[in-house]
């Protein structure tokens, strides 16, 4: 479950109150294709304390917020299904200036057999990363 955004107040932030229309974002990587490789981030992310990644596998696509992110693990995920279900994961950390992925994944159930598995699919990829103000 993605973390709920909140002020500082503890109030959860919703786009359609008045007071959060201007909540600010800044893009610090773009990457329409995603990437499943280091991305290295801006200086600033040191002064932010919250960014929200944005992922897909190429057909879905999701976001995270994740608070107070420096030195945290993330793990990133989606679910499909065509009569099988499939889900794939990527495990990333993030330092002050990185984000490293660790693991991406895929594992699958088939209603035909016992399903399966796949190290190194990398399925995930990270499309955008902003930071939160």
């Amino acid at each position: 479950m993605n973390d709920v955004l909140k002020d500082k107040n503890g109030d959860i932030l919703d786009p359609k109150i008045p007071r959060y229309e201007k909540l600010k974002c800044k893009t610090i990587f773009e990457n329409s294709s995603g990437t499943i490789s280091t991305i290295t981030l801006s200086q600033e992310l040191q002064d932010s304390d919250k960014i929200r990644i944005y992922f897909n596998n190429g057909s879905l696509h999701d976001s995270i917020v994740v608070s107070e992110p420096i030195n945290k693990r993330v793990s990133l995920s989606l679910m499909t299904t065509d009569g099988n279900l499939y889900v794939q994961i990527a495990e990333v950390q993030i330092t002050a200036t990185t984000i490293i992925f660790s693991k991406n994944i895929e594992w699958w159930h088939s209603t035909s057999s016992d399903g399966g598995y796949n190290a190194n699919r990398n399925m995930v990829k990270i499309t955008k990363v902003e930071l939160i103000s």
